[in-house]
């Protein structure tokens, strides 16, 4: 039988887990494969902590939880990204890269998309030259010469009218050094419904 303040840490901890298996449950995130990462990293032992690297290998157990430089801890198995405004948020598998996922509805549905903080330098990119965009793919094209510089500064403009409704567009912003990614798909839908307010 625990004493009671380890076992109320106990409770807490386990509290804490289901409320992150049943969120993740509901938002559809990829909340398990998270916490299995993070059991790998780190394993708890009756003297502290024992760090594992992913590939494997055990580290010498610590009481003091001080990690050197070469020591190895498991990298979270998503990036966020910065880019505000999206319709959605796709994943990438292979990597690990959240991609941002705009659509548009014909050539007037112009976007302004900015970024989350501040940054001193910012390079909007257009996927182009030798290299396709695939929209139906999670995963974003990374190689950098696929890309060309289209716009700077914080935001930028999405101009639905030069994106082509069959292939769509792949960008990317590399802000301070660091890339994110998004997709645009675009459909061309003509509306022929009209719509008459009459008053009774």
């Amino acid at each position: 039988m625990l004493p009671k303040k380890p076992r109320h840490i106990l409770y807490a901890v386990l509290l804490l887990v289901l409320s992150a298996i049943c969120t993740s449950a509901l938002a559809n995130t990829k909340v398990y494969s998270f916490l299995s990462e993070t059991v790998r990293a780190l394993d708890v032992t009756s003297k502290g902590l024992r760090l594992v690297s992913v590939g494997g290998k055990t580290n010498d157990t610590r009481s003091d939880l001080s990690i050197s430089r070469d020591d190895k801890v498991a990298a979270a198995p998503f990036f966020a990204t910065i880019i505000q405004g999206a319709d959605q948020e796709v994943g990438c598998a292979s990597n690990g890269l959240t991609v941002a996922r705009f659509n548009l509805c014909g050539d007037f549905d112009d976007r302004l998309i900015t970024l989350s903080g501040s940054y001193s330098t910012v390079s909007w990119q257009i996927l182009g030259g030798s290299c396709s965009p695939n929209i139906n793919d999670d995963c974003p094209n990374t190689t950098a010469s696929c890309y060309s510089q289209v716009a700077t500064g914080s935001t930028f403009l999405l101009d639905a009218s030069t994106i082509p409704s069959g292939s769509g567009a792949e960008f990317r912003v590399v802000a301070n050094g660091q890339q994110y990614f998004f997709k645009v798909k675009k459909s061309n839908i003509t509306q022929t419904f009209v719509k008459n307010d009459f008053i009774c």
